[in-house]
C-alpha cells in the first residue's frame, strides 16, 4: 500500500529539486545508472530476438516497473546530491530517511502483538506464521528492518543524541528481523552488528585511554544477545511452535553452524539455482531476455523465478550489466571501507544490506527500497568525499 505514496513523493522530489547535470560526476553514480539502462536495453533486445521462449510477464508491464525503478532512482538521487553535496543538510536528509524505516520496522510488533501475520499459506507451509510489516512482504519487512538497524548503528557513532533509544531500538530490530523469518534478513543482521563491533573495537583501541564508554556498550551488544540466544535456545524454539517458524529456525542453524546448503535449508533454492545456470550457460552473452528469470515455466515445477538478483541479471540481459552490478557493490564497498567515520557505517552498511539480499531477492533492481537504498548509499560516500574537499576546490570541481 505504500508503494503509490512512495512514487508519488519521488515525482514531487523531482518536480522541486530541479535538474543538476554536475550531480552525474560521481562513478558510483555512472555505474547505477550503467546498469539499470544496460540491464533494461539488452534484456529488451534479447527478449525480441529470442522469439522461443515463453514469457509471463508482458513487455509493457516489464517497462513500467523499470519506468518506476527510474523515476526513484533519479529523484532520490537528485534530491541527495542537492541536500547533501549543496546544502549540506546530512542531519535532516538523514533523518527523513532514518524516521520512516524505524516506524515501519516497529509496526511490526505492533501487528505480531494483535496477532496479524502472514497467513496466506497452510498451518503446515513454511510462509505460516510471518509478519507483513506495512509493506504487506516478509521478505521486505526483513529489508527494511535491516536498513534500519544499518542506520541505526551508523546514527549511533554519528550523531549524539537520543543514545540510550537507539540502544533500545538495536534489540527492536533484531526482533523484527525473527519476526519477518528471513534467514537472509537474520544473517545481514548479525553481520551488520559484528561488523559494527569490530569498528568500535578498533577504534577504541586507537583512541587509549581517551575510548569513549559508548563504544564499550555497543562492542557489547552482539555479546549479549549471542549469550541470550544460546542460553534460551530451547525456550524460544517452543515459544514460536508453529511449523512454518520452527522450520524456518532449525533451517537457519543448520544452514550457518553445520553448513548444511540443500533445498531444506534454502527453501529449494538449491533447484532452482541449478536450473537458472543451465539457462544462462545457453545464452551467456545477452542472456534469454527480460522476464525470463522472473518465473520459470510451470513444466520445471518452480512456481517461482530465480531467486538471487545476480542471476536473474545474467540470465535476463548477460554479462555486461552483470560486470556494472559487480562493479557498483565492489566500489561502494572498498570506497567506504577506507572512507573516514560517516561511510564506513552509513555507505558500507547500507550496500552490505542490498548485496546480501540479492542473494535471496526475486528482483533488487525492483524493489522500491532497494532502489532507495543503493542510491543513498552511493550519495553519502559522495558526500564525505566532498566535504573534504575545501570549498574553493569544490566549486572548480563541479
Amino acid at each position: 500500500m505504500a508503494s503509490p505514496l512512495i512514487l508519488l513523493i519521488c515525482v514531487i522530489l523531482l518536480g522541486s529539486t530541479g535538474f543538476q547535470q554536475s550531480s552525474f560526476q560521481n562513478t558510483g553514480v555512472r555505474l547505477i545508472y550503467v546498469l539499470f539502462v544496460s540491464y533494461y536495453l539488452i534484456g529488451l533486445a534479447s527478449r525480441l530476438m529470442q522469439f522461443e521462449n515463453s514469457y509471463f510477464d508482458s513487455i509493457f508491464n516489464l517497462l513500467r516497473v523499470f519506468a518506476t525503478s527510474f523515476i526513484i532512482l533519479l529523484s532520490v538521487h537528485q534530491y541527495l546530491y542537492r541536500r547533501l553535496i549543496l546544502d549540506l543538510k546530512e542531519k535532516k536528509v538523514f533523518n527523513a530517511i532514518f524516521i520512516p524505516v524505524i516506524i515501519a520496522s516497529l509496526y511490526s510488533i505492533y501487528q505480531h502483538s494483535l496477532g496479524i501475520l502472514d497467513l496466506t499459506g497452510r498451518k503446515d507451509s513454511i510462509s505460516y506464521g510471518r509478519v507483513r510489516g506495512v509493506y504487506g512482504n516478509p521478505n521486505t519487512l526483513g529489508f527494511v528492518a535491516n536498513l534500519g538497524l544499518a542506520l541505526l548503528l551508523y546514527s549511533l557513532y554519528k550523531h549524539k543524541r537520543w543514545f540510550w533509544l537507539k540502544m533500545v531500538l538495536i534489540p527492536a530490530l533484531l526482533y523484527v528481523t525473527f519476526l519477518s523469518l528471513s534467514r537472509t534478513s537474520m544473517i545481514t543482521a548479525a553481520v551488520l552488528i559484528l561488523f559494527t563491533a569490530v569498528k568500535m573495537t578498533v577504534n577504541y583501541l586507537r583512541l587509549g585511554h581517551r575510548g569513549r564508554w559508548r563504544h564499550l556498550l555497543v562492542m557489547g551488544i552482539p555479546f549479549m544477545i549471542f549469550t541470550y540466544i544460546y542460553l534460551n535456545f530451547e525456550t524460544l524454539i517452543i515459544k514460536y511452535t508453529k511449523y512454518g517458524s520452527m522450520y524456518k529456525i532449525l533451517s537457519l542453524v543448520n544452514l550457518i553452524f553445520k553448513g548444511k546448503v540443500s533445498n531444506e535449508t534454502t527453501s529449494g533454492r538449491v533447484d532452482v539455482v541449478q536450473y537458472g545456470i543451465e539457462r544462462i550457460l545457453e545464452h551467456p552473452l545477452f542472456g534469454n531476455g527480460l522476464g525470463a528469470f522472473r518465473r520459470f515455466p510451470e513444466e520445471t515445477g518452480m512456481t517461482h523465478g530465480v531467486h538471487n538478483t545476480y542471476l536473474l541479471v545474467l540470465g535476463d540481459a548477460g554479462i555486461f550489466p552483470f560486470i556494472a552490478l559487480l562493479s557498483l557493490i565492489c566500489y561502494v564497498l572498498v570506497s567506504s571501507f577506507f572512507t573516514r567515520k560517516i561511510a564506513g557505517l552509513m555507505a558500507f552498511g547500507s550496500m552490505m544490506v542490498w548485496a546480501l539480499h540479492n542473494m535471496s531477492g526475486h528482483n533488487g533492481l525492483e524493489e522500491k527500497m532497494h532502489n532507495i537504498t543503493i542510491m543513498s548509499s552511493v550519495m553519502y560516500l559522495w558526500y564525505v568525499k566532498q566535504k573534504k574537499m575545501p570549498s574553493n576546490t569544490y566549486i572548480r570541481y563541479n
